[in-house]
């Protein structure tokens, strides 16, 4: 996310924090809540599961951080349907943009490897700075999944300054 921030030329006021995973956001959560920090959690589908981990994990956190109130949650929180690990955002020849090697397969996640996750986001992030990676580099497709995220944290974020 933050390399897709510079490529798409985002200026928002906001960082991101990787969670590792959905079962973990709830201790990102508590922290920024802890810390007085805005905050926006992007989830990533599972609909191979039906989509039981994300809803799961939405249900939560409607209920354990804004007392059962959807629309608080939805304002705050965003599962990218149908987008299972952020990096099938990406198509394979993004991917092909941080390592020529990698593999053809429509499961993206299995492509990058679940251990090579955080590696491969820290070297897109790197070639990305270095401008190796550019916005005309990226597909559409990419571009387009992501600009839907981005959508949703900007008109989120200037909701939550303006109640600030």
């Amino acid at each position: 996310f933050s390399g897709m921030k510079k490529v798409l030329s985002k200026t928002g006021d906001y960082a991101f924090v990787p969670g590792i995973g959905v079962r973990q956001i709830n201790n990102l959560i508590s922290m920024s809540i802890g810390y007085g920090l805005s905050w926006i959690a992007i989830i990533d589908d599972d609909p191979e599961k039906g989509g039981k981990d994300s809803k799961k994990k939405f249900d939560e956190i409607k209920d354990f951080v804004f007392d059962g109130d959807a629309d608080k949650t939805k304002e705050k929180v965003r599962i990218l349907d149908g987008i299972v690990g952020i990096e099938n955002m990406f198509t394979h020849n993004d991917l092909k943009l941080i390592d020529s090697s990698v593999k053809q397969d429509s499961d993206k996640t299995k492509v990058v490897g679940r251990k090579r996750k955080v590696l491969f986001s820290k070297l897109f992030f790197e070639k990305v700075s270095k401008g190796e990676i550019t916005e005309a580099k990226i597909s559409k497709t990419a571009k387009d999944n992501f600009k839907k995220a981005f959508d949703f944290i900007e008109r989120n974020f200037v909701k939550l300054n303006k109640s600030s």
